[in-house]
């Protein structure tokens, strides 16, 4: 700090217009100082900023200063924006603006103190700032310098409101290459250092907002920690690392959400702040449990056996139940398998079909499922489900599989299986399985490989 920067600052217990007592100095800025506040009467608490004294001095300055003040004021009523109180200038001709003060520092510091934030912290950031985004746009203003040193939080961890919307950054190339300079490189996007201010348009700020976001949900910035010549060749050279490479939790619609955000062409990116609230909303709501139909319950037919020696027959009356159908998560023996060998003989007898429980010599318990399908398919998952009647089973590999593994052998005799259920006619491929349920626990990926933890 030079000797006429070191003058320009206010020291504690200074009286500014006459009703603000200063109590420290906040921040220091290539425009102007920040300062805490008091006000002398109410004993609240503001944030004032003072432009350096050459800026004062500035005529035209000072009228596009008061000009953007005055449209920023116009942006009260939206929760998520700093509130400006009053612009001003002092007794002694310095200029400022009395702003909301947020006690509890800014995004850049809690990340700092956390590293990455947990997805959904990260999300209900995203959204406070894509609100007042929103905002600002429906106004015609472009922030120009979304970055989290200018997410300011408040006492309470659900609190948080963006400032700084380029007041000071005017629309010629040199002002605002001049503010970007100031630290916001991994956050401006191509344009921003290309084009005049005028032509830059609300997906300048999608992308800042991509840069955030990326910080917060992996800890790092979107290229690294690098200079602007260093960044401007990272971002064209490619994208940059997928956000689900570092932090695989991450939904693959959040990741995408991201990636768009941050693509170097503006015509790629989202076409405004409204379809990235309601992409991020969808991406903060919590995925749905798909509720599977329950099967159709049939009823059996009683059919008399015939007399195959002369004890009575016993006469069996069966009600099957389709139980209902679940989404289950996958056995934890990868690639598990099960085969149902049925020893099934079957006969027609006057349009009755036989199902042979035992091969004991007794006389066979009779059951005919005149009015029941044998497959039935599911229309969430549109796969195929076979029905398995009750009875005793045969359950293993068959003879000379070659796919059978330890736990499938030996061949299981007379199973019992107590109750029909439908089971799916072919294995539960990853596709299906995250067609159903958002997710794929496999750790061996492929569309088409069965689903295993």
């Amino acid at each position: 700090m030079n000797e006429f920067q070191a003058h320009e600052i206010w020291p504690a217990g200074t009286v500014v217009d006459r009703k603000y007592v200063v109590q420290y100095t906040l921040g220091r800025g290539g425009f102007g100082t920040v300062y805490l506040a008091k006000h002398r009467v109410l004993g609240h608490d503001y944030v004032i900023k003072r432009l350096h004294s050459q800026f004062a001095e500035d005529r035209e300055f000072i009228q596009k200063f008061v000009k953007e003040a005055q449209a920023i004021a116009r942006l009260k009523g939206c929760p998520q924006i700093v509130e400006v109180f009053d612009m001003t200038q002092t007794e002694d001709h310095q200029l400022i603006l009395v702003m909301e003060y947020m006690p509890g520092g800014d995004l850049f510091d809690l990340l700092k103190r956390q590293g990455r934030l947990p997805i959904e912290d990260s999300l209900w950031y995203a959204l406070q700032v894509a609100e007042a985004l929103k905002a600002a746009h429906a106004a015609g203003f472009v922030h120009r310098d979304v970055k989290p040193q200018n997410v300011l939080l408040g006492a309470s961890a659900k609190q948080a409101k963006l400032t700084d919307f380029g007041i000071i950054a005017e629309g010629d190339r040199g002002q605002a290459t001049s503010v970007m300079r100031g630290g916001s490189a991994g956050f401006a996007p191509p344009e921003q250092w290309q084009l005049a201010g005028k032509q830059l348009d609300g997906r300048t700020d999608l992308y800042a907002l991509g840069a955030t976001l990326y910080l917060m949900l992996t800890g790092r910035m979107p290229y690294g920690e690098l200079d602007l010549g260093a960044w401007t060749a990272a971002v064209q050279a490619g994208a940059p690392v997928g956000v689900r490479v570092l932090r695989p939790e991450v939904r693959e619609d959040l990741a995408g959400l991201v990636g768009a955000l941050l693509e170097p062409s503006r015509e790629r990116r989202p076409r405004d702040v409204g379809e990235v609230i309601e992409r991020l909303k969808v991406c903060a709501a919590p995925l749905p449990v798909p509720v599977v139909p329950v099967a159709p319950v049939y009823q059996a037919t009683v059919v008399e056996a015939p007399v195959v020696r002369s004890a009575p027959v016993p006469r069996v009356e069966t009600v099957v139940d389709a139980p209902p159908v679940r989404v289950v998560e996958p056995a934890k023996s990868p690639w598990a398998k099960a085969w149902l060998v049925v020893p099934v003989i079957a006969a027609a007898l006057g349009g009755g079909g036989w199902w042979a429980m035992s091969n004991s010599g007794k006389a066979p318990e009779v059951v005919t499922r005149v009015d029941a399908p044998k497959t039935w398919q599911n229309p969430v998952d549109k796969l195929t489900y076979v029905w398995i009647p009750p009875g005793k089973f045969d359950m293993g590999c068959s003879e000379g599989d070659k796919e059978c593994v330890n736990d499938e052998k030996p061949v299981r005799k007379d199973v019992v299986i107590s109750q029909g259920f439908w089971m799916g006619e072919t294995e539960v491929t990853q596709a299906a399985y995250k067609r159903v349920t958002g997710r794929d626990p496999s750790h061996f990926k492929g569309d088409s490989l069965p689903v295993e933890t």
